[in-house]
């Protein structure tokens, strides 16, 4: 379980350094890929090496296996009867959880081309105008007139 935390502490950094090269990086772009295989892989490493120390203990209770405790510690080797709990569940499912994101960052492919220049930053030039231009509003502008939507009847 040791490895399996320093694996998966090694997966986060690189994987934050991955995201971060992804997002930030323009002269950087040959690291990218290597490190979103380096970040899949290390998080494939720690599914694996916290599965096993589960899965042996699982096996372990259900067939009642016994521990070897010292002599002067005065337990028995074995309980009475031993039941799997929430805990190998929660373990399983995390495990998979990990193998899942693993293998997304094995499948990251990053985009070579550059977008397309477009005449408008937000993609495309625009075909309608939301104001009326009309040369009364201008001059109402001009003039500081309030807006004719915060009036009400209530001054009648």
């Amino acid at each position: 379980m040791i490895l399996a935390v320093i694996f998966g502490l090694a997966g986060n950094i690189s994987a934050a350094v991955a995201m971060r090269l992804a997002y930030f990086s323009v002269e950087e772009q040959g690291k990218i890929p290597a490190v979103f295989v380096l970040a899949g892989a290390l998080y494939l490493l720690t599914a694996t090496t916290s599965m096993v120390p589960l899965m042996w203990n699982m096996s372990s209770v259900l067939r009642n296996g016994t521990i070897e405790f010292p002599n002067d510690s005065y337990l028995p080797a074995a309980p009475a009867r031993q039941s799997v709990g929430a805990a190998i569940g929660v373990g399983i499912i995390a495990c998979v959880m990990m193998l899942l994101s693993g293998m997304l960052f094995l499948c990251y492919r990053y985009a070579w081309r550059a977008p397309e220049k477009t005449t408008d930053p937000l993609n495309g030039p625009w075909t309608l105008t939301t104001l009326p231009h009309s040369p009364e509003s201008s001059k109402a502008a001009s003039r500081g007139a309030d807006n004719p939507a915060f009036h009400t009847e209530e001054a009648l």
